[in-house]
């Protein structure tokens, strides 16, 4: 008798033989089909087993390899600890203070100052994370950050700043324990990784695997679980000394933190907060309370870039849009026409969008925070500024600071990095963008001004390129050095590293 699997196909044959009395009747061969029936599930269970088990080994292997790609090597750790003092430009004893600039500080500063802001809130000595642990995280976490337009390694280390600076902030701090400002900079410092520089509606519409993994919150549950793997490597596990209580804590209060910064969980949970600061009834030993309030703290932090001084605020918003038009060209090559604030065409509506992003998401959270701490004060008032500044460029805006309006595109080849000492030259471009519209036909201004902001918004890209090729041509000496054909490329590859490592970035995130 056929022995079948679900697909009804034959995978067996079984044969009844000698029946000690009487010969097989109609009955004997019911109980018998019934048998290979259950010999059929039984051998399909043990080939998808098997099939499992094979899965799940390719996976482990799979996993490995990915583990030693993206987190930071040992020579990586050497290389930064290794670095002469006479080679860092950055205050950083004033980290803490929101005019501490973390827009265009080195590469390599932000990694020995993220490391500061872990001793400064007492994790380090309180967790006993070792040095070289914590600076290998900090490089891992660095790593896995793709070189997208916005959402890279830069925005992290600003968003970790303007949160590290809120924290040091009374009441804040003291109503707050380690353990909670600890989860806080680790939240703030992974909350993007493996951008991809588009949002979650892009990956539902897209039918992107990731919308098949999560429901709601899509690309904040993919930052979670980068954060978590790298977290939990062998060698990257800054609370490795915790106890079991206090790591079950920590991983609670970074899943809050992190899906926190998803504006549509924001949206819905905002009024709550707003309500506890009207009525004064906010208490800081209500655990509910202070979920909110963490909340918001998350969203202010995310999108401090708009309490930034004018001349750097400016610059990261038309960087932002550059990469929402990146997305809205992609949306067009499958037929959906992108939304306004991803269209590239309706570039001279930027200061109209920023004032409505302003006035719905950014005045709402900042207003009641500092009615609520009013240490967080300057942060509001920084934000009105900038929006008085937009509100003056309404109707008179023609582009990225460029005579080529409405054209503005991702340059690949741009190998310069911007000075920031043309942050006043940038700015009078834009105050004077009529002048340099009407020049646009045969003057070389306006292509100057364009090259210009490709500039900077390269720079990050060029840089990760810079780092990935250095670290392909490491390898290549290595392996030619086994086989005996290893000349002098070491040198040569040491001073590319050198220099790459002391260019300053000037994207602004």
């Amino acid at each position: 008798m056929p022995i079948f699997d679900k697909e009804k196909e034959i995978i067996g044959v079984a044969q009844l033989i000698n029946k000690q009395h009487g010969s097989f009747s109609h009955n004997d061969e019911s109980l018998f089909e019934a048998f290979a029936v259950f010999c059929g599930l039984g051998i399909q269970a043990v080939k998808l087993h098997e099939e499992t088990q094979r899965f799940a080994n390719r996976a482990k292997v799979t996993m490995e390899v990915l583990s030693f790609h993206s987190q930071a090597s040992e020579s990586d750790v050497k290389r930064f600890f290794g670095r002469p003092e006479g080679e860092i430009t950055t205050d950083i004893a004033s980290i803490s203070n929101f005019s501490f600039d973390a827009v265009s500080i080195a590469i390599p500063e932000t990694t020995r100052c993220v490391m500061q802001m872990f001793h400064q809130i007492g994790a380090v000595e309180e967790f006993r994370i070792p040095q070289q642990v914590l600076c290998r995280w900090v490089l891992s976490i660095q790593k896995n950050y793709r070189p997208v337009t916005y959402h890279n390694w830069r925005h992290a280390f600003s968003v970790t700043h303007s949160m590290f600076s809120m924290i040091e902030k009374e009441p804040i701090k003291s109503n707050l324990s380690k353990l909670q400002r600890f989860s806080l900079l680790i939240a703030c410092l992974s909350h993007d990784l493996d951008h991809r520089g588009t949002n979650n509606a892009f990956q539902k519409n897209t039918n992107h695997a990731l919308s098949q993994l999560y429901s709601t919150s899509i690309m904040e549950h993919h930052h979670l679980d980068q954060c978590l793997m790298i977290l939990n490597t062998e060698g990257n596990n800054i609370a490795s000394n915790l106890s079991l209580k206090q790591y079950e804590r920590l991983v609670q209060y970074i899943e809050i933190h992190i899906l926190a910064t998803d504006l549509a969980t924001y949206l819905q949970r905002r009024n709550d907060y707003f309500e506890l600061v009207a009525t004064g009834t906010f208490a800081w030993d209500n655990d509910d309370h202070l979920k909110m309030f963490l909340s918001m703290l998350m969203t202010a932090a995310d999108i401090s870039a708009i309490t930034r001084p004018w001349e750097l605020q400016h610059r990261v918003a038309e960087v932002v849009y550059a990469e929402f038009y990146e997305q809205g060209d992609k949306e067009r090559e499958i037929g959906v026409e992108p939304a306004p604030l991803l269209d590239r065409t309706k570039v001279d509506n930027l200061p109209q969008l920023q004032l409505g992003f302003i006035d719905f998401i950014c005045k709402p959270v900042y207003e009641n925070l500092y009615k609520h701490i009013a240490a967080l004060r300057p942060l509001f008032d920084q934000m009105m500024g900038n929006r008085d500044k937009w509100e003056a460029l309404k109707g008179k805006y023609h582009g990225f600071c460029s005579a080529a309006t409405s054209l503005i595109s991702i340059v690949e080849k741009h190998k310069e990095t911007c000075d920031l000492n043309e942050k006043d030259e940038l700015l009078e471009m834009t105050m004077n963008h009529e002048k340099a519209k009407k020049e646009e036909d045969g003057e070389k201004k306006g292509s100057d001004h364009h090259e210009f902001v490709s500039k900077i918004i390269m720079s990050n890209q060029e840089e990760d390129s810079k780092r990935r090729k250095l670290e392909q041509e490491r390898k290549a000496l290595q392996i030619s050095k086994k086989l005996g054909s290893y000349k002098n490329k070491s040198s040569k590859s040491n001073k590319n590293n050198n220099n790459a490592l002391s260019s300053a970035i000037c994207i602004i995130v």
